[in-house]
C-alpha cells in the first residue's frame, strides 16, 4: 500500500511540475560536450526521476537501489543519488530541449526544470582580402558573432563579417577578427600588407601550376610515343625470329664450279682427269672452257646483322686451264709428265 501511494505521489508531482515546476535559465552546451543538471536541494533523497521532453531518462529510489537508464541515454548518464545531480555526456543536437526532475525528500515532492541548447562551436576563423581590398572574416558554427579590432576603425566597421577597407597608406596596420558564440570563440590576426601581395602570389602560383600541368602532359605523351615505337620494333623483330624458327634451318647455295672440255666436231665433251691431265674422251681440235655450277645445301644462321653463311660454303673454282689447241695441250701435258718422272727418279 505504501509503495502504491509513493508511485501515485510521483505521478501527481510530474503533472504538477509541468505547470508549477521551478525553471532555470537555458544552458548552452557544445556539440559532443557534456552537461550537469543540478536540482540544488537539501535533505535525504528517497527517489529521483529525470526526464527529457517528457520521456524518462534515468530514475532511482532507495528501495530498488539500482539506477535505471532509458532509451538513447543508456550508458550516457551519471546520477548522484545523494544530491540528485545528473551528468549527460556525448551531447548531440537532438539532446536539446527541456529536462525536468521530480524528487521526494522526506516525503515532500520537489520539481526542478532545466532547458538545454546543444550548438556547434565556432571553427578557426579565416580572413581574406578580395579585389576591393575590403577584409572579410569567415568561420563555421551556430549563432556566430563577428567583431573587428585595429587602428582607425569606425563603429560600423567593428561588427559583422565584413571588416575595414584598407589602402596602401595603411598597409602596415594589423587587424584582428574575433568570432564567438555562447560555447566557443576564435580569433585571427591579419596584416594589411598581405592584401597587396596575395594577388601577385596567386598569379605566380597559377603560372607555376599551369607550367607543371603542361610539363606532366608533355612527359606522358613522350613516354607513350617511346613505348609505342619500342613495342612496334619488338613486334617486327619477333616476327622475323618466328619466321626463322618456323621454316627450320635456312638453306643457302654453295657453288662449286667444274671445268668441262667441249670438243668440236663429232667428238663428245669430256672431263679432264685431274691426275694425268689427259682427256677422258676422244680427240679434239679445239677445247672451249665452260663452268658448270653445282649447288650443294649448307646451313645458315640468323644474327642481329642478318644471315651468316659458313666459310666452307664459299664458292670454289677449279684451277684447271684448258688450252684452245688440243695438240699443243697434249704435248705440254706429256712433257710435264716426263719432267715429273725425271724429278722423281733423281730424288730416289
Amino acid at each position: 500500500m505504501t509503495e502504491r501511494f509513493l508511485k501515485m505521489r510521483i505521478i501527481f508531482c510530474i503533472i504538477f511540475s509541468l505547470f508549477h515546476g521551478t525553471s532555470s535559465k537555458t544552458i548552452n552546451v557544445a556539440t559532443n560536450g557534456k552537461v550537469t543538471l543540478q536540482p540544488l536541494v537539501e535533505g535525504e533523497i528517497e527517489s529521483i526521476l529525470w526526464r527529457h521532453n517528457g520521456n524518462k531518462m534515468v530514475e532511482w529510489d532507495n528501495k530498488t537501489v539500482n539506477v535505471r537508464e532509458y532509451f538513447k541515454f543508456k550508458g550516457r548518464t551519471k546520477l548522484d543519488v545523494k544530491t540528485g545531480d545528473v551528468t549527460i555526456i556525448h551531447l548531440a543536437k537532438d539532446d536539446s530541449g527541456l529536462y525536468d526532475t521530480v524528487l521526494i525528500i522526506q516525503g515532500k515532492l520537489i520539481s526542478i526544470r532545466h532547458r538545454v541548447e546543444v550548438i556547434d562551436p565556432a571553427t578557426s576563423a579565416k580572413v581574406t582580402c578580395p579585389n576591393n581590398a575590403t577584409l572579410h572574416c569567415e568561420a563555421e558554427g551556430d549563432s556566430l558573432d563577428y567583431s573587428w579590432s585595429g587602428p582607425g576603425l569606425q563603429t560600423a566597421e567593428m561588427r559583422g563579417q565584413t571588416g575595414p577597407q584598407i589602402s596602401k597608406e595603411n598597409q602596415d596596420s594589423v587587424y584582428t577578427c574575433v568570432v564567438n558564440n555562447t560555447v566557443s570563440d576564435s580569433s585571427v590576426t591579419y596584416h594589411a600588407s598581405d592584401c597587396f601581395t596575395s594577388g601577385y602570389h596567386q598569379l605566380i602560383l597559377g603560372v607555376v601550376c599551369a607550367v607543371a600541368v603542361i610539363g606532366v602532359i608533355g612527359a606522358a605523351a613522350g613516354l607513350g610515343y617511346y613505348c609505342y615505337k619500342k613495342k612496334s620494333r619488338g613486334q617486327k623483330h619477333t616476327g622475323n625470329e618466328n619466321k626463322s624458327e618456323t621454316s627450320g634451318k635456312i638453306i643457302t647455295n654453295q657453288k662449286k664450279e667444274e671445268t668441262v672440255v667441249l670438243l668440236p666436231g663429232k667428238h663428245q665433251a669430256s672431263f679432264l682427269n685431274p691426275v694425268d691431265g689427259e682427256p677422258t674422251g676422244g680427240d679434239q681440235d679445239k677445247v672451249n672452257r665452260i663452268t658448270v655450277s653445282q649447288v650443294s645445301p649448307t646451313e645458315a644462321t640468323y644474327t642481329c646483322d642478318g644471315f651468316s653463311v659458313p666459310e666452307a660454303a664459299t664458292t670454289q673454282r677449279s684451277n684447271i686451264q684448258m688450252p684452245r689447241d688440243n695438240k699443243a695441250f697434249l704435248l705440254r701435258q706429256k712433257k710435264n709428265k716426263e719432267d715429273q718422272e725425271k724429278a722423281t727418279s733423281t730424288f730416289k
